[in-house]
This record gives C-alpha cells, sequence and structure tokens, in this order.
C-alpha cells in the first residue's frame, strides 16, 4: 500500500519542491532508470509505450493485456462538479469545458467499460466516456510492472516486444 504521504514525497522529489507539475515522459523514465522509493523496497517499471489514445482499442488493448494505462489529461473545470457528485467525467458545452482550465493532472487507467475508460485518482475509481478521453487527454503510455509482469504473470521480454510493436 502506497500512502498519500509516499506519493507527494516522490511528486515533490521529481519537482524539485513546488506544484508546478511534472512532464509524464521525464517521470516515466526516472520511474524505469532510478525507481520509485516506498518504505525499504525501491520499485521500478520494465518498460512504457506510447499509446495512441484517440485509437480507443489501444487503450483498451493495453488494459485487457493487464497492461494499464497511464494518461496525462487538461482537466476542465467541469470536471470537479462531476467527481464531486459521483457523476462520470463526460464532455460539457460553456466557459467550465475548456480544456485545463482546472489544470494538468494524470491518472491510471486500470479497466473500462462500453462508456469508457475507467481510472484512478485521488484516491479512488473515475469514470469517464471516450469522447472525454478524446477532448481532455493529451498523452497516453502503456507501462510494464518489471516486478509483477516478470515475476507473477511470467511475461517474457519477447511478449512485451510483440506487444510493443502492436501499437
Amino acid at each position: 500500500m502506497i500512502t498519500e504521504k509516499e506519493v507527494l514525497k516522490e511528486y515533490f522529489k521529481e519537482t524539485g519542491g513546488p506544484d508546478n507539475g511534472l512532464v509524464v515522459l521525464d517521470s516515466l523514465n526516472e520511474w524505469r532508470h532510478k525507481g520509485w522509493k516506498v518504505g525499504k523496497h525501491n520499485y521500478k517499471i520494465q518498460a512504457f509505450a506510447e499509446v495512441d489514445f484517440r485509437k480507443n482499442d489501444e487503450v483498451r488493448q493495453a488494459v485487457f493485456a493487464d497492461v494499464g494505462v497511464g494518461l496525462g489529461i487538461q482537466l476542465p473545470n467541469s470536471a470537479k462538479a462531476q467527481i464531486q457528485t459521483g457523476q462520470p467525467w463526460d464532455v460539457t458545452t460553456g466557459p467550465d469545458s475548456a480544456p485545463g482550465s482546472w489544470g494538468g493532472h494524470y491518472v491510471y487507467v486500470s479497466g473500462y467499460t462500453p462508456s469508457g475508460p475507467v481510472c484512478v485518482t485521488w484516491g479512488r475509481k473515475q469514470q469517464m466516456t471516450w469522447a472525454w478521453l478524446d477532448k481532455y487527454c493529451d498523452e497516453a503510455y502503456a507501462i510494464f510492472d518489471a516486478k509483477n509482469h516478470f515475476k507473477k504473470n511470467m511475461i517474457s521480454k519477447e511478449k512485451i516486444t510483440g506487444f510493443l510493436k502492436t501499437l
């Protein structure tokens, strides 16, 4: 279990202190090469690959392969009211619908429904629609967990290379 304190410690280490956001690609490279220290353990990822989030099948394929997808999104203010009221993130109109009006954010997609991806953010699951993903996402990466996928699931490097080539 990773605590909020540990997440904030890593975030502020990578940003140099202020809450001014991260470049997702830089953060993934750091996670892959140096790892992320949590308690007495150092966790690394084996690899990551860019996913074309505008091709919903690529997102579904990465999630189905038990890889998951990290998304960089430009949150609109409308997403704040939707998450606070337990509603899915869906496209709205008006001034609160401007991409980035609530700021940039990073989420992890661990599943999907016919309506769209389900991400983990702020300690909870959040449904979004495929249309919302298309409008507000600006980057997506499939993430291969070195510990779980190579030991527990016995996925070979050859299978990962093959998966990466399909993206």
